[in-house]
């Protein structure tokens, strides 16, 4: 699984629905480049600062940040 950085309305639209979390909004992507799901089919996103971000990609948690 990697991260795919979000940017424009989509990001306004989290910062609305969540204005408690601080740093840049992620979607989660699957390795073959479609939006990771719940089971519920809502697409998945997390938001982390810098240091957060290093950590999980350290620890293998994502593969990789596309822009």
């Amino acid at each position: 699984m990697y991260l795919k950085k979000v940017n424009g309305l989509e990001q306004k639209q989290l910062h609305i629905i969540m204005p408690f979390c601080s740093g840049v909004w992620y979607q989660k992507m699957n390795e073959d480049g479609t939006a990771k799901q719940n089971e519920r089919g809502s697409k998945l996103y997390t938001c982390m600062i810098e240091s957060e971000l290093k950590l999980a990609l350290e620890n293998k948690e994502f593969t990789k940040v596309e822009n």
